[in-house]
C-alpha cells in the first residue's frame, strides 16, 4: 500500500532545489496569475541584468551537476536544501 508523504521544501523547481536558491521564478498556486506571468516574461525579454542573473544561475548549476561525482553532489545539495 502506498503511503502519502508530505514534505516541506523551499522550492518546487529542480534547478532551485539543487542550487538551494531561486535561480528561476516559481509561479504556482497563489503566486501564479496572468499578470505575474506577463511580468516575468517581460523581465526575461527586456531586463538584461535580470536575464544575465538567471543565466549565471544556470552556469553555476552546470558546475554543480557536471563532471565526475555529479549525482552525489546534486543529491547532497538537494538533501541539504530540504533540511535533512
Amino acid at each position: 500500500m502506498a503511503k502519502k508523504v508530505i514534505i516541506k521544501v523551499p522550492y518546487i523547481s529542480l534547478v532551485n532545489l539543487i542550487m538551494n536558491r531561486e535561480v528561476v521564478k516559481e509561479l504556482f498556486q497563489s503566486s501564479f496569475s496572468l499578470n505575474a506571468l506577463k511580468e516575468e516574461l517581460s523581465l526575461l525579454c527586456y531586463d538584461e541584468a535580470y536575464r544575465q542573473k538567471m543565466l549565471k544561475g544556470y552556469e553555476d548549476l552546470g558546475y554543480v551537476v557536471g563532471g565526475p561525482g555529479s549525482s552525489e553532489r546534486t543529491a547532497q545539495r538537494m538533501v541539504e536544501g530540504v533540511g535533512y
